[in-house]
């Protein structure tokens, strides 16, 4: 069938897969036609730095300088940095199209750093000194204003402060944000030590007049706040309090006092499905009494948390039951008593939990809570702290529906007894489908025998050991596939040993006959 026969919306839909699963075949559809371009290049412009993994190009800023060119700047300063550097610059010919237009993904951070690649480049200077940090900051929020003034529909925005050197800014106060900000779904907002009085107000002012351009944010993620922070409560609680349907909060290393924000998380409480809590100290039980109330709330997670106390807990253990489908719990300070009468008061609708097992006498007494009052369970995620009780751990799960296993070897010493290592597939779940095994040591007939006890229809399969798997141990597996015939996913701790790799290319290819996805990391 011709390309110009295939409808509009079938073909955008086949460029967006493309556009998380495989960016280099999107990248050569733009060489296919006009047609296709036009509907490629708007994909692949919306997050142009996440799509570069961290890697910076200078030429992502040199493609938005060439889109600024007749443009009228007010800021003169502006205008004349960029003449200092036009003989440097690869290109200025304006392109074919206005890539600013097209951006979703407003990261300041990233922006920022790639500003400095590229005026690293391209300044003649072999070292930046002040001046030019004072100039790298002054092109970050040039290209930040273009870009705001351009794009129609920004989602994502990112505040953070980068260097010591470069100043926050309110954006909100930019040419076009009024339009271009209110279509914000999604809102990151990270502090640092070395923030100034005057970071923190200009902040403060972004998120307050952040709250009378949009009111439809639907996840909002704060990270690194301290005590020298705390003019910030003010502008997060009225942005918070502006929202309609404010459906994720993600709160990380927050060193204030938590209970201000409480009443402005209150005024979304019909909306709120998911929470995340890390590296938090609760000093009360206030916000145990808000989750408690929290009745649509799907996901809830604490990790790294501290103030886990019986007192502070209680409210949401004695209220009705939680109808929470994901719940992580890892590093956190909770007693194992505390943490089986939780997970006793999530009747039924528990689909997904991670946790990291503890090394108790109540250890075999958590795994039969999770089986007994977790029936709909389908994904445990659980770090082993003590692998030698491996069997006891597993042996209930044997009677669970659980169709994905994760077990992570995190004992102080490593797992190497082969002879319990081969019994574990016989405590599988009949159910199981994927089984993730991390950082547990294993010889190849110990890894034959696991997988000749499985009885369990696996069609993905994790193996993770410090030493890679090797053309033996592939060749186990492979083996198992063909007889089993469930198997088609195989992840692997891969090694590269210069022109050769662990496993071998040859029994990578050789695998694929029965495995078709197989992928090394």
């Amino acid at each position: 069938m011709s390309s110009k026969f295939i409808p509009f919306e079938c073909l955008e839909q086949v460029f967006i897969n493309l556009s998380n699963n495989n960016k280099s075949t999107l990248f050569n559809c733009l060489l296919v036609n006009r047609s296709w371009c036009r509907q490629v290049v708007p994909i692949l412009w919306s997050r142009p730095f996440s799509r570069l993994h961290w890697k910076p190009s200078s030429q992502l800023i040199q493609t938005y300088v060439s889109c600024m060119i007749n443009e009228k700047f007010p800021n003169t300063d502006f205008e004349t940095i960029l003449s200092e550097l036009s003989s440097s610059s690869s290109s200025s010919s304006k392109p074919l199209f206005n890539y600013a237009k097209y951006l979703r993904k407003l990261n300041y951070h990233e922006l920022s750093i790639y500003v400095n690649v590229w005026y690293s480049i391209n300044n003649q200077c072999k070292e930046n000194d002040n001046n030019d940090f004072t100039k790298i900051d002054l092109i970050t929020k040039e290209i930040g204003k273009f870009i705001i003034y351009h794009s129609n529909k920004i989602h994502e925005i990112y505040i953070s402060k980068v260097y010591v050197f470069s100043n926050i800014t309110d954006i909100t106060t930019f040419p076009g944000a009024t339009n271009s900000l209110s279509h914000i779904q999604r809102i990151k907002i990270t502090g640092a030590n070395h923030m100034l009085s005057n970071d923190i107000k200009n902040l403060s002012k972004f998120l307050i007049g952040l709250s009378k351009i949009c009111t439809k944010i639907r996840d909002i993620e704060v990270y690194k706040f301290s005590e020298s922070h705390y003019g910030l409560l003010n502008g997060l609680i009225t942005l918070i309090n502006s929202q309609q349907n404010l459906s994720k909060f993600v709160i990380s290393c927050w060193n204030l006092n938590f209970d201000p924000l409480i009443p402005s998380l209150e005024s979304q409480i019909n909306s709120l499905k998911e929470i995340e809590f890390t590296k938090i100290r609760f000093n009360n039980s206030t916000i145990f009494k808000f989750l408690s109330s929290c009745h649509h709330l799907k996901k809830l997670s604490f990790q790294y948390c501290n103030g886990f106390f019986l007192e502070n807990v209680d409210p949401i253990i004695k209220s009705s039951p939680i109808n929470l489908k994901k719940l992580y719990l890892c590093d956190n300070d909770i007693s194992s008593d505390i943490l089986i009468k939780l997970l006793r008061n999530t009747k039924n609708t528990l689909s997904h939990l991670t946790l990291d097992e503890r090394t108790t006498e109540k250890s075999s007494e958590i795994i039969e809570t999770i089986v007994t009052y977790c029936p709909n369970l389908s994904f445990l995620d659980i770090r082993v702290l003590n692998a030698d009780d491996i069997l006891s751990l597993l042996f209930p799960l044997r009677k669970s529906n659980l169709k994905h296993l994760i077990l992570n070897n995190v004992s102080t010493k490593d797992f190497s007894d082969n002879k319990k290592f081969s019994i574990i597939g016989k405590f599988l779940p009949k159910t199981l489908q994927n089984l993730g095994l991390i950082y547990w040591d294993f010889n190849l007939q110990s890894l034959k025998n696991f997988l000749e006890n499985c009885d369990c229809p696996l069609k993905k399969l994790f193996l993770y050991i410090d030493n890679g798997l090797n053309d033996d141990h592939l060749d186990i597996i492979t083996q198992y596939a063909k007889s089993n015939g469930t198997l088609k996913y195989l992840s692997f701790l891969f090694r590269s040993c210069g022109n050769d790799s662990i496993p071998s290319k040859e029994a990578v290819k050789k695998a694929q006959q029965f495995i078709p996805v197989i992928r090394g990391k």
